[in-house]
């Protein structure tokens, strides 16, 4: 019974039956205090067995009673392993871990040195220091849970949802999966595993449990959001915001809402006001909430903005506070110090990155951070693995876009030209935009390199490198009408960026 997964429940009732006469009260306490510890840790099992109506006061019964109420029960004490594991299990309610932070902490680590065997002490500390926002140490003993017995769902669910969070994508949806094929019907794993597919980019399967979760329950819950999130990472603004509108009718001030709203307004209104004051309500009302916290950093970040006064690194502080190996809060000051060009600094994160979680979007950022410091040898090498490796499949225009440059700023011009070709006749418009581009820079003439960039921005009108070079071109022939017109397009798709200020000012005072 202490081991308290749901395998190790099942097997200490089978043994009650086993080992006991008829329905003696110790019987019947075991069998009850079986089944309430079933319902509060597991509500996805089922109880198969027959629960006694057992009336007798028993002080973990009791307790247990007092943990239902949200209530912290104050009369065990830590002499035996139930005694100091079920005040514990207040945590599960979502309430306790601030008020009761010490004395927990202490009882779990008193339970974990009597049963080392149980998953409930590394379950339930994974939600203290959740709750307490330790997420690094949460995702920790979430993880040791789950390694010790993965019928301990709960713990499965909340290290997935951590680990989704840090960016660790992969681990998230194996979990996920392997949750969904024991609970199909769960609408809490559904959700999880459509979150998963989401952050993998398959619309498709998420959409599809998403969908499936709303024709039965079609009210304003998680798969609601999930739903919005679909539309807003699909670029569907119009649809994304009819259903925030319909939520706000009744309610303006929930985390979800305010977070996907502040997204539509700066992603499609471009109302940069508006999205300021979403986030600045979230952040005075969610203050320790990661997804909040990360949100601000990254509105921050594009906006050259604050939040209530602070900055990208502020809130990348308190991220990095609750998880030192927050993927996706060192990638973001990775790319802050690019644009602020410490190459020093950007080059250490993107390295980590790079040997911790080489994901696509790692793979290039470590590259750029390489041709950022000019040391176009491992650029090179880290650009060209990362394209051959995919060539069975295709490259992912992302690879192929960094490909190219490194070829070009590595002068390797006859691969260059040799890419350039293998991809022209069936690219997308955004991936044949950055080729001509690359055709343009090798053209032999100004005329054709004008010719070609003209191509180029056929292709892709909001090419910003396309614009750039347009513009440079234009300077170099001193047509300093021609070339502020295409710098102000360039300066409209990234409104912050000191370096194309500075060159407009230049400019204005040329003309």
């Amino acid at each position: 019974m202490e081991i308290a997964s749901p395998a190790s429940i099942r097997s200490a009732v089978t043994r009650v039956y086993a080992t006991s006469q008829g329905l003696m009260k110790e019987k019947q306490l075991q069998l009850t205090l079986a089944t309430r510890l079933m319902r509060l840790l597991y509500p996805l099992e089922s109880i198969d067995w027959n629960t006694p109506n057992y009336q007798q006061a028993d002080p973990y019964l009791d307790a247990l009673d007092q943990i239902e109420k949200s209530n912290y029960p104050q009369n065990l004490g830590t002499n035996t392993f139930f005694d100091a594991v079920i005040p514990a299990m207040i945590l599960i309610k979502g309430v306790g871990g601030e008020e009761y932070a010490t004395v927990l902490e202490k009882r779990l680590f008193i339970a974990r040195g009597l049963n080392p065997s149980s998953v409930l002490p590394p379950y339930l500390l994974g939600l203290l220091y959740e709750q307490l926002g330790r997420l690094s140490d949460a995702e920790n003993y979430y993880q040791m849970a789950w390694a010790q017995d993965e019928s301990c769902y709960p713990a499965g669910m909340r290290f997935a949802y951590l680990a989704l969070f840090s960016n660790n994508i992969e681990t998230s949806h194996k979990i996920a999966e392997r949750l969904y094929t024991r609970y199909p019907d769960a609408v809490i794993i559904r959700l999880l595993l459509a979150e998963t597919y989401l952050d993998k980019r398959n619309f498709e399967k998420a959409e599809e449990l998403v969908s499936a979760v709303i024709k039965k329950d079609n009210d304003f819950g998680r798969a609601f959001f999930l739903q919005v999130r679909l539309y807003v990472e699909k670029k569907e603004y119009l649809a994304a915001n009819t259903l925030l509108d319909e939520f706000a009718k009744q309610n303006k001030v929930d985390k979800a809402y305010l977070l996907l709203r502040s997204r539509v307004l700066l992603e499609w209104s471009k109302n940069i006001v508006e999205a300021k004051q979403c986030l600045e309500k979230a952040d005075s009302l969610y203050p320790q909430s990661p997804d909040v916290i990360l949100a601000c950093a990254n509105f921050c970040f594009e906006t050259k903005n604050t939040v209530n006064g602070k900055t990208t690194n502020d809130f990348l502080s308190v991220l990095l506070k609750q998880n030192p190996r927050n993927i996706l809060a060192i990638r973001l000051l990775v790319k802050e110090d690019i644009a602020e060009k410490r190459w020093g600094n950007a080059f250490e994160r993107a390295q980590y990155l790079y040997n911790n979680n080489p994901s696509e979007q790692d793979i290039v950022l470590y590259a750029r951070v390489c041709a950022g410091m000019n040391n176009w040898e491992e650029a090179m090498n880290t650009a060209q693995a990362a394209y051959m490796a995919a060539a069975q499949k295709r490259p992912s225009d992302e690879i192929i876009a960094l490909y190219l440059q490194v070829l070009y700023g590595a002068k390797k011009y006859g691969t260059l030209r040799q890419v350039i070709n293998r991809h022209l006749s069936d690219a997308r418009s955004a991936l044949k935009s950055i080729l001509i581009y690359y055709q343009a820079l090798l053209a032999p003439s100004d005329e054709e390199k004008l010719t070609l960039l003209r191509s180029s921005l056929l292709s892709d009108p909001r090419s910003s490198l396309t614009l750039f070079a347009l513009y440079e071109w234009y300077f170099k022939h001193k047509d300093y009408r021609k070339a502020y017109y295409y710098l102000q397009q360039v300066i409209a798709l990234d409104p912050y960026n000191k370096t194309y200020l500075q060159l407009a000012e230049k400019l204005e005072r040329l003309q």
